[in-house]
Protein backbone atom coordinates (compact mmCIF):
# COMPACT_ATOMS: atom_id res chain seq x y z
CA UNK A 1 0.00 0.00 0.00
CA UNK A 2 1.56 3.19 -1.14
CA UNK A 3 1.60 6.56 1.34
CA UNK A 4 -1.90 8.32 -0.89
CA UNK A 5 -3.55 4.84 -0.23
CA UNK A 6 -2.43 4.89 3.89
CA UNK A 7 -3.38 8.32 3.95
CA UNK A 8 -7.04 7.21 3.11
CA UNK A 9 -7.39 4.32 5.01
CA UNK A 10 -5.90 6.27 8.19
CA UNK A 11 -8.79 8.87 7.55
CA UNK A 12 -11.47 6.27 6.83
CA UNK A 13 -10.36 4.34 10.35
CA UNK A 14 -9.71 1.37 8.19
CA UNK A 15 -6.06 0.84 8.77
CA UNK A 16 -5.85 -1.99 12.05
CA UNK A 17 -4.31 -1.02 14.95
CA UNK A 18 -0.64 -1.88 14.32
CA UNK A 19 -0.78 -0.30 10.78
CA UNK A 20 -2.70 2.59 12.59
CA UNK A 21 0.14 3.06 14.81
CA UNK A 22 3.12 3.01 12.22
CA UNK A 23 1.56 5.25 9.97
CA UNK A 24 0.75 7.45 13.58
CA UNK A 25 4.58 7.49 14.15
CA UNK A 26 5.33 8.48 10.43
CA UNK A 27 3.23 11.21 10.81
CA UNK A 28 5.16 12.46 14.12
CA UNK A 29 8.55 11.98 12.66
CA UNK A 30 7.27 13.92 8.62
CA UNK A 31 6.52 17.24 8.73
CA UNK A 32 5.04 16.85 5.38
CA UNK A 33 2.58 14.31 6.25
CA UNK A 34 1.91 15.60 9.66
CA UNK A 35 0.65 18.70 7.36
CA UNK A 36 -1.50 16.85 4.91
CA UNK A 37 -3.31 15.00 8.00
CA UNK A 38 -3.98 18.45 9.48
CA UNK A 39 -5.46 19.78 6.44
CA UNK A 40 -7.68 16.52 5.68
CA UNK A 41 -8.69 16.57 8.75
CA UNK A 42 -9.79 20.09 9.03
CA UNK A 43 -11.68 19.71 5.09
CA UNK A 44 -13.81 16.99 6.62
CA UNK A 45 -14.36 18.90 9.92
CA UNK A 46 -15.80 21.31 7.51
CA UNK A 47 -17.58 19.15 5.51
CA UNK A 48 -18.70 16.86 7.98
CA UNK A 49 -20.14 19.55 10.07
CA UNK A 50 -22.38 20.78 7.32
CA UNK A 51 -23.75 17.47 6.50
CA UNK A 52 -25.60 14.48 7.99
CA UNK A 53 -23.98 12.03 9.58
CA UNK A 54 -25.01 9.14 7.45
CA UNK A 55 -24.38 11.81 4.28
CA UNK A 56 -20.92 12.16 5.38
CA UNK A 57 -19.81 8.22 5.52
CA UNK A 58 -21.86 7.68 1.98
CA UNK A 59 -19.61 10.51 0.50
CA UNK A 60 -16.19 9.60 1.65
CA UNK A 61 -17.76 6.09 0.23
CA UNK A 62 -18.26 7.49 -2.99
CA UNK A 63 -15.07 9.09 -3.25
CA UNK A 64 -13.12 5.63 -2.68
CA UNK A 65 -14.93 3.95 -4.74
CA UNK A 66 -14.66 6.91 -7.41
CA UNK A 67 -10.69 6.24 -7.14
CA UNK A 68 -10.30 2.55 -6.43
CA UNK A 69 -12.67 2.66 -10.35
CA UNK A 70 -10.27 4.89 -11.97
CA UNK A 71 -8.75 3.43 -15.08
CA UNK A 72 -5.71 4.80 -16.71
CA UNK A 73 -6.66 5.85 -20.97
CA UNK A 74 -6.04 3.46 -23.65
CA UNK A 75 -2.90 4.33 -25.28
CA UNK A 76 -4.57 4.27 -28.64
CA UNK A 77 -7.27 5.93 -27.67
CA UNK A 78 -9.08 6.89 -30.87
CA UNK A 79 -11.54 9.96 -29.93
CA UNK A 80 -10.50 12.92 -32.15
CA UNK A 81 -8.51 15.40 -30.70
CA UNK A 82 -10.36 18.74 -30.15
CA UNK A 83 -8.57 22.15 -30.73
CA UNK A 84 -9.36 25.55 -28.93
CA UNK A 85 -9.84 28.46 -31.30
CA UNK A 86 -6.62 29.81 -30.30
CA UNK A 87 -4.67 25.97 -30.53
CA UNK A 88 -6.31 25.84 -34.47
CA UNK A 89 -4.91 29.75 -35.34
CA UNK A 90 -1.47 28.84 -33.98
CA UNK A 91 -1.30 25.79 -35.76
CA UNK A 92 -2.55 27.49 -39.05
CA UNK A 93 0.36 29.97 -38.26
CA UNK A 94 3.25 27.55 -38.17
CA UNK A 95 1.50 26.04 -41.16
CA UNK A 96 2.20 29.13 -43.27
CA UNK A 97 5.57 29.82 -41.86
CA UNK A 98 6.63 26.47 -42.36
CA UNK A 99 4.94 26.91 -46.35
CA UNK A 100 7.03 30.32 -47.30
CA UNK A 101 10.37 29.01 -45.30
CA UNK A 102 11.07 25.92 -46.25
CA UNK A 103 8.41 25.01 -49.40
CA UNK A 104 8.31 28.52 -51.55
CA UNK A 105 11.94 28.65 -51.99
CA UNK A 106 11.87 24.94 -53.20
CA UNK A 107 9.02 25.12 -55.96
CA UNK A 108 10.06 28.86 -57.44
CA UNK A 109 11.82 29.09 -60.21
CA UNK A 110 14.12 31.68 -59.45
CA UNK A 111 14.53 34.37 -62.97
CA UNK A 112 18.08 34.92 -63.67
CA UNK A 113 19.69 37.04 -61.21
CA UNK A 114 20.89 40.68 -61.80
CA UNK A 115 24.32 40.27 -63.68
CA UNK A 116 26.64 43.64 -63.97
CA UNK A 117 27.91 44.50 -67.07
CA UNK A 118 31.40 44.35 -66.08
CA UNK A 119 30.10 40.69 -65.36
CA UNK A 120 31.85 38.26 -67.67
CA UNK A 121 28.79 36.56 -69.73
CA UNK A 122 29.48 33.45 -72.17
CA UNK A 123 29.62 34.02 -75.66
CA UNK A 124 31.10 37.46 -77.35
CA UNK A 125 31.18 40.40 -76.49
CA UNK A 126 31.64 43.56 -76.28
CA UNK A 127 31.40 46.98 -73.53
CA UNK A 128 30.70 49.76 -75.20
CA UNK A 129 30.09 53.78 -73.44
CA UNK A 130 28.30 55.43 -75.92
CA UNK A 131 28.99 59.29 -76.35
CA UNK A 132 26.31 61.41 -73.49
CA UNK A 133 24.99 63.22 -76.99
CA UNK A 134 24.38 60.38 -79.07
CA UNK A 135 20.89 59.59 -79.63
CA UNK A 136 18.97 56.12 -79.66
CA UNK A 137 18.74 56.23 -83.50
CA UNK A 138 22.28 56.82 -84.03
CA UNK A 139 23.07 54.06 -81.42
CA UNK A 140 20.72 51.18 -83.06
CA UNK A 141 22.14 52.47 -86.32
CA UNK A 142 25.74 51.59 -85.57
CA UNK A 143 24.55 48.53 -83.37
CA UNK A 144 22.71 47.18 -87.05
CA UNK A 145 26.02 47.86 -88.85
CA UNK A 146 28.15 45.84 -87.17
CA UNK A 147 25.75 42.80 -86.13
CA UNK A 148 25.54 43.67 -81.94
CA UNK A 149 22.55 43.03 -80.27
CA UNK A 150 22.40 45.45 -76.59
CA UNK A 151 22.23 42.22 -74.16
CA UNK A 152 22.77 44.37 -71.11
CA UNK A 153 23.09 48.05 -69.56
CA UNK A 154 23.57 50.56 -68.88
CA UNK A 155 25.38 50.02 -66.00
CA UNK A 156 25.79 53.10 -62.93
CA UNK A 157 29.24 53.95 -65.29
CA UNK A 158 26.96 54.17 -68.68
CA UNK A 159 28.76 50.84 -69.96
CA UNK A 160 26.51 48.43 -72.67
CA UNK A 161 26.79 45.06 -72.99
CA UNK A 162 26.74 44.49 -76.62
CA UNK A 163 26.61 40.86 -77.65
CA UNK A 164 27.67 39.17 -81.07
CA UNK A 165 27.13 35.87 -82.87
CA UNK A 166 31.05 34.66 -82.60
CA UNK A 167 34.57 36.30 -81.79
CA UNK A 168 35.34 37.37 -85.38
CA UNK A 169 31.82 39.38 -85.84
CA UNK A 170 32.72 40.84 -82.32
CA UNK A 171 36.22 41.12 -83.36
CA UNK A 172 35.14 43.33 -86.21
CA UNK A 173 32.91 45.39 -84.37
CA UNK A 174 34.90 46.50 -81.99
CA UNK A 175 37.70 47.76 -84.84
CA UNK A 176 34.31 49.68 -86.38
CA UNK A 177 33.06 50.89 -83.27
CA UNK A 178 36.79 52.42 -82.11
CA UNK A 179 36.18 54.19 -85.54
CA UNK A 180 32.72 55.52 -84.11
CA UNK A 181 34.73 58.37 -81.87
CA UNK A 182 31.29 60.71 -82.68
CA UNK A 183 28.94 58.54 -80.66
CA UNK A 184 31.20 55.63 -79.03
CA UNK A 185 33.86 57.07 -76.12
CA UNK A 186 35.40 53.80 -74.99
CA UNK A 187 35.02 50.08 -76.49
CA UNK A 188 36.65 47.15 -75.01
CA UNK A 189 36.48 43.72 -75.60
CA UNK A 190 35.34 41.15 -72.22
Amino acid sequence: MDREDRLLAYMQDKLDPADRAAFEAEIASDSALAAEVAALKAVRQEFGSKTVPGERAAGWQRLSAAIAAQQPLATNDNRPVRLSLWQAAAAAVVAVVMWQVAAVPLLQDEPETYRTVTETVAGPGLQVVFAEDATAGEITAVLREVGGTVTDGPSALGIWRVSFEDAEDRDAAMAALSARTDIIETVFSE
